[in-house]
């Protein structure tokens, strides 16, 4: 793909020609002029629903004294925000639940 010029690749205002012409037979008019959009994660959800028993072992504060956070109350509060549904706190909570993860991967726990 890196071969072929931009023209091929990119219409006027459009993105994804080569994908949308390759697909313009097969599926109906109107789903080929969307605009281009990204995929975003529901890690809210994942947070406070599927994984909220690893987010609270991860708050917890001896956990949170081992990896070295010393603002213990600014985790419980992005905790309580994301569980009563006040503030979107998902990733700062994703990413202390990620860290964490790393550093019993890399033995540092």
């Amino acid at each position: 793909m890196n071969r072929l010029p931009g023209r091929y690749k990119v219409g006027m205002f459009k993105g994804k020609k080569i994908l949308r012409d390759a697909f313009s037979k097969r599926l109906p008019d109107w789903s080929l002029k969307f605009p281009k959009k990204g995929f975003e994660m529901p890690i809210a959800n994942w947070l406070s629903e599927d994984l909220k028993l690893l987010v609270e072992k991860v708050c917890d504060f001896k956990n949170l004294e081992k990896i070295g956070i010393v603002d213990k109350s600014l985790v419980e509060a992005w905790k309580v925000n994301l569980f009563s549904g006040k503030k979107d706190t998902s990733w700062q909570l994703w990413t202390l639940l990620v860290y964490d993860q790393w550093m019993k991967a890399k033995g540092l726990l």
